[in-house]
């Protein structure tokens, strides 16, 4: 028989053999396939489930912020709060809806069923704890009701979760079960294909099975295995098939591994980026080359709702409620404009800085162009940075300062709402301030004090460094005044003594003369009587008169003197008091 023939008989047997294992296939796959339907459903529930549990302790932490938020009085962080629990209730609510939807064993629908109260009762009790939070109010008795709704959910959820993994494991078991029927089926089919086949198309089986490059069982259950993409069966090849479909096979599923763990790699390294880039302190957006952006995170999003009504009045078009994807980047610039220069500038380098004024925010904007390996334009991405506190101490330093160098050292830094770098160096200039103060207070009322004449005050305080060495100069200045100034008194004194003797003495001498002036007189008056009588000493009484004439000039002289002396001496004494 020719070739064709034998070729005709061979399809034909072969068609009743396929035929055969189209059958048994048919009704492996479609066993396989309700086998994976209630996989997916029992993995849609446990996913469900997993994100109702992560909703659960959610709850708990936004209560837990909420409290602390009031314990430290910040409003702020109580309405983030709020908001957060509101959206992971809504969260919570939809994940156990859905599971409700799912047709499941009656068992679970029923602990579903039950759950829904004991959820409801759980958000009431965590709305009660955070409205008081809200006011102040004390939330010792709401948050203990709080914590044990927490636990009877807990339980609930517990028990749903056993259920739905022992659904899950029963589906899996039944797959694999499934799974190994069917390829026992289609085992034994190709096997009894085969010895149908063996009669009608030995000597052609050689070059078909060389085409295929083993056994086609193997093949099929490769293939399959990729469809179903478990590319980590290994697939035999023979060095003689390397163009067999086996080989081809086998290089399409390395090439689909290899491209699988490519963007398996790619997937978890844009996971790990969009994680820190939620989780960065920074907030910042991306935008497409068309400047819409694509992008925001969570730090943006919580400064832009910290500033939100000083942005809308100098951006109108952003809204507190503005859904930031697809909007353009102009809703976030003053006056919604593009800002063009910087995005020129992005064209000729890769970054560029501004800083954005909205009215009381002042906020720093880094403008980064992306580009992809061969530098074609990918978009942007902009970094905000609140410079708000740092520009209003810079505000108040400077203003402090400016006041402290016209001579005004009672201006203080407000350390109200500050924090950290700021609250430190506002409570340190103000306490260089006071230091300041006080000893050019305490050097003040010494100099007052000084002037005044009251050489006993001293500065006093507890100074250190340069102000302590200030006060000892200063109290040694005016311990040695004193003792200056004791010195000359007492100098004074002396002189009044000294000056008191002289003129005493001058006195006495001046007596003295005036006696004998007299005495000398008399003695010329004596002398003159007996001029009659003795007038051989005429000429020597004439002589001894002039005598006494010049010794009462003399002493008449001398007197003049020591009354200038003495009036000198008293000017002296006049001055002495004065110093």
């Amino acid at each position: 028989m020719k070739i064709m023939h034998m070729l005709g008989i061979l399809v034909l047997v072969a068609a009743l053999a396929l035929l055969a294992l189209g059958g048994v296939g048919y009704n492996g796959q479609r066993g396989l396939l309700d086998a994976i339907a209630a996989q997916v459903i029992s993995s849609d529930a446990l996913r469900n489930h997993m994100q109702a549990d992560m909703m659960h302790d959610a709850l708990r932490g936004d209560v837990t912020a909420a409290l602390l938020a009031a314990s430290r009085q910040d409003a702020a962080a109580i309405a983030e709060a709020r908001s957060a629990l509101g959206e992971h209730a809504t969260e919570f609510r939809q994940a156990l809806q859905a599971n409700r939807k799912l047709p499941l064993d009656p068992a679970l629908r029923s602990d579903l069923d039950a759950a829904a109260p004991a959820l409801q009762a759980y958000i009431g009790a965590a709305d009660q704890v955070m409205t008081l939070a809200e006011t102040q109010a004390d939330s010792g008795a709401a948050y203990a009701d709080f914590t044990a709704k927490f636990a009877q959910l807990e339980t609930r959820m517990g028990a749903i979760s056993e259920r739905i993994l022992a659904l899950n494991k029963a589906n899996r078991l039944k797959a694999e079960q499934d799974s190994h029927r069917v390829m026992w089926q289609q085992g034994g089919a190709v096997v009894l294909a085969f010895v149908c086949l063996a009669l009608a198309a030995g000597w052609i089986l050689r070059s078909v099975f060389g085409l295929l490059g083993g056994e086609p069982q193997l093949a099929m259950s490769a293939a399959q295995h990729i469809a179903e993409g478990r590319l980590d069966q290994p697939i035999p090849v023979a060095a003689h098939h390397a163009r067999s479909l086996m080989a081809a096979l086998a290089r399409m599923q390395r090439d689909l591994r290899e491209r699988l763990e490519r963007e398996r790699s790619i997937a978890a390294e844009n996971l790990r980026i969009r994680t820190a880039l939620d989780n960065a302190s920074t907030g910042m957006y991306i935008a497409d080359p068309d400047l819409t952006i694509i992008y925001a995170n969570t730090a943006l999003r919580t400064l832009l709702q910290a500033y939100a009504d000083d942005i809308h009045a100098c951006a109108p078009a952003f809204d507190r409620s503005s859904n930031l994807i697809g909007q353009s980047v102009s809703m976030l610039e003053v006056g919604n404009a593009q800002d063009a220069e910087i995005y020129q500038r992005l064209d000729r380098q890769d970054s560029a800085q501004r800083q954005v004024q909205y009215r009381a925010a002042c906020i720093t904007q880094d403008v980064s162009a992306i580009r992809d390996p061969a530098g074609a334009h990918l978009g942007f991405v902009c970094e905000w940075r609140d410079r708000t506190a740092e520009a209003r101490v810079e505000i108040d330093v400077a203003d402090v300062v400016r006041s402290a160098a016209a001579g005004d050292l009672s201006r203080r830094i407000d350390s109200a709402g500050k924090q950290g770098f700021f609250l430190q160096l506002a409570q340190q200039l103000n306490a260089l301030l006071d230091a300041n103060a006080v000893s050019i207070a305490e050097v003040s009322r010494l100099l007052s004090a000084l002037a005044d004449g009251d050489l006993s005050a001293r500065m006093q305080g507890d100074f250190h460094g340069v102000f302590a060495r200030m006060r000892d100069d200063a109290n040694t200045t005016a311990e040695q005044l004193a003792l200056v100034i004791g010195r000359i008194q007492q100098a004074a004194g002396s002189i009044h003594t000294a000056s008191s003797e002289i003129a005493a003495g001058n006195s006495d001498l001046s007596q003295r003369t005036e006696q004998q002036a007299a005495n000398l007189e008399e003695t010329a008056a004596s002398m003159e009587e007996l001029t009659s009588t003795v007038k051989q000493n005429a000429e020597s009484a004439r002589q001894a008169n002039q005598l006494v004439i010049g010794a009462a000039g003399v002493a008449s002289q001398g007197g003049a003197v020591v009354a200038k002396v003495v009036t000198t001496m008293s000017g002296i004494e006049v001055s002495s008091k004065k110093i």
